[in-house]
């Protein structure tokens, strides 16, 4: 295939420009071995200026290119089956090297980065994650607070009850790390991109490099091409940064390890990125050097409107049965609830309602919002680098993320809805928008998509501000839309979850309803001073679903029960 320069499309076929040549093909893409595609390049004088250019920018860094990245490794690595030397997560097991030491490193396979090296006879702590790569075993293990991977055949189980000696101080000297490589502290011990804003401080003596700015750095052009450096993180991100300096991006390039190039076309099949993923992984280091190709300039309208969430999202839910019909004219039970909405899951009916339409502070209700944008994100399996900190989030809730974490986004999905993580939501909210603005902004354009007019997000937490606001009937409808994605109803139906990341978190869920009341399945639980106890739970009964908003409810587990059992026996659902 051809990828025709700007300009001269009626001289070849093939598919659009993404590199413009001015007047000269700019790439050919030729079918290799096993159907991927690749690149030839033609030397045309503005390329190979720009080419240069790049290079130069590469030396300093080019050694970091050579170190495999853990998407090269996912491709031959597979989960391991239980075998008779396989170890049970929580099995105590020490190091059995034949007296030398046995490298404990940030992944499953030998070309991953060193974290330490462990003598003979350390104590381990086998956790969940297990997968053979290329042959080998590999188990991922706790020592002391430090996780990582070491290669199966070299453990050897403690039988129960035997005395461990303690675990040797990390002494990242013990194994030179290579020249090209960060400090064994720098590297976190699971999840590409997670290094591009993890820093610990250097050791004694250690060369330091240049700190490296997050987002772009480098002149960003409304069209055409320009050089800079990325300071580390996704692809949607780059594109989300280029979008906010004007540029419609539309391909990057980037060094490959032979000293060639290699490009991620946005929007092509997988196929024409394969090399890229290869190489990269779905998220790039800090440092490296990019060649952004823009197609157009976006307008400054279009940069700092709200911005919708970053995939096509579905309209509120279509109704899928009839209202249910009164049966009985008992009335509703007396509650302590300020506020009350009752609504039919299958209908959007409201069966009751008591000030529903009230404005209040929701508090952490607000966290649905949180969790559907994060689903709605489709990339529930990419990892996120952490800056926040919880221990400067004084009392309120949290998961208990710190600065250098690493974890899942389905594994912050969960620390947000089921231990109210104040710091889980920030982490989401920063990871998808960029920023904390940008993400209110997208939690604001939900509700209007859905119709939800009483309410107004400052923050992606709940915790008071100014402005924050909502109404149970609009918690009610927003979660009757949340509970029609998978992996949100997954979440808040979980009474228990580890995350398991760069540390291991157990969450254990607030909303004590689930397993307190028969056919309890959701979904958020909160609390602020201002705004009291709050809830919005879910009962389903022979497959018919019913929500219960409540909003400065002192007893709102009582209260839930009590609307829940007048609800199922007074109406009839059709």
């Amino acid at each position: 295939m051809l990828a025709c320069g700007h300009g001269t499309a009626h001289h070849c076929t093939g598919t659009d420009s993404v590199l413009p040549s001015h007047g000269a093909v700019s790439s050919i893409w030729r079918v290799g071995g096993l159907g991927r595609l690749s690149i030839v390049r033609t030397n045309t004088p503005r390329w190979g200026l720009l080419l240069a250019l790049l290079l130069t920018l590469v030396a300093p860094v080019q050694s970091a290119f050579a170190r495999p990245t853990a998407a090269q490794h996912s491709r031959s690595a597979h989960t391991a089956p239980a075998s008779p030397g396989a170890l049970a997560a929580g099995t105590a097991a020490v190091v059995d090297a034949d007296g030398d030491c046995l490298r404990l490193r940030g992944g499953p396979g030998r070309a991953l980065p060193e974290l330490r090296c462990l003598p003979h006879g350390s104590p381990v702590t086998a956790i969940p994650g297990r997968v053979v790569v290329d042959g080998t075993a590999w188990q991922q293990v706790r020592v002391g607070e430090q996780i990582g991977w070491v290669a199966e055949m070299y453990l050897r189980e403690v039988p129960a009850g035997t005395a461990l000696p303690t675990a040797p101080a990390i002494s990242p000297a013990a194994v030179p790390a290579p020249a090209s490589a960060p400090s064994a502290a720098a590297v976190p011990p699971i999840g590409p991109g997670c290094t591009a804003i993890t820093s610990t401080p250097a050791r004694a003596g250690a060369a330091q490099g240049p700190t490296v700015a997050p987002g772009i750095t480098g002149a960003v052009p409304d069209s055409g091409t320009g050089l800079v450096v990325w300071g580390g993180g996704s692809m949607e991100q780059v594109a989300a940064a280029s979008a906010e300096r004007g540029c419609s991006l539309r391909s990057v390039w980037a060094p490959a390890a032979d000293g060639g190039f290699i490009g991620y076309i946005y929007d092509a099949p997988e196929v024409v990125n394969a090399d890229w993923l290869e190489r990269y992984g779905p998220s790039i280091s800090a440092g490296t050097p990019l060649l952004l190709v823009c197609g157009g300039a976006i307008t400054r309208q279009a940069i700092t409107a709200p911005k919708a969430a970053p995939t096509a999202t579905l309209p509120p839910p279509a109704p899928t049965g009839s209202p249910p019909l009164a049966i009985r004219a008992l009335p509703p039970p007396p509650v302590s609830a300020s506020a009350v909405a009752i609504v039919d899951a299958a209908s959007g009916a409201v069966i009751y309602e008591r000030n529903g339409h009230r404005t209040a502070p929701p508090a952490s209700l607000t966290k649905i919002a949180t969790a559907i944008l994060t689903v709605e994100s489709r990339r529930l399996d990419a990892w996120v680098p952490v800056t926040v900190d919880s221990r400067e989030m004084g009392d309120s809730s949290v998961m208990g993320l710190r600065p250098g974490d690493c974890f899942r986004e389905r594994d912050l999905l969960y620390g947000l809805m089921l231990p109210s993580g104040n710091d889980a939501a920030l982490a989401l909210g920063r990871f998808q928008a960029g920023s904390d603005d940008a993400f209110v902004g997208r939690m604001n354009a939900l509700v209007l998509r859905l119709g939800l007019g009483e309410t107004h997000f400052e923050n992606a937490h709940g915790l008071n501000a100014s402005g924050h606001y909502s109404s149970a009937y609009d918690l009610a409808m927003l979660a009757r839309y949340a509970m029609t994605l998978p992996d949100f109803a997954g979440a808040v139906s979980a009474r228990q979850w580890t995350a398991l990341g760069s540390r291991t978190i157990a969450l254990t869920n607030t909303n004590t309803m689930l397993g307190g009341y028969l056919g309890a399945d959701g979904v958020k639980t909160g609390f602020t001073e201002e705004a009291g106890r709050t809830m919005v739970a879910s009962a389903t009964r022979d497959g018919r679903r019913v929500f219960i908003a409540l909003l400065n409810a002192p007893d709102r587990d009582a209260d839930a029960r009590k609307l829940f059992d007048w609800t199922f026996a007074n109406f009839l659902f059709r």
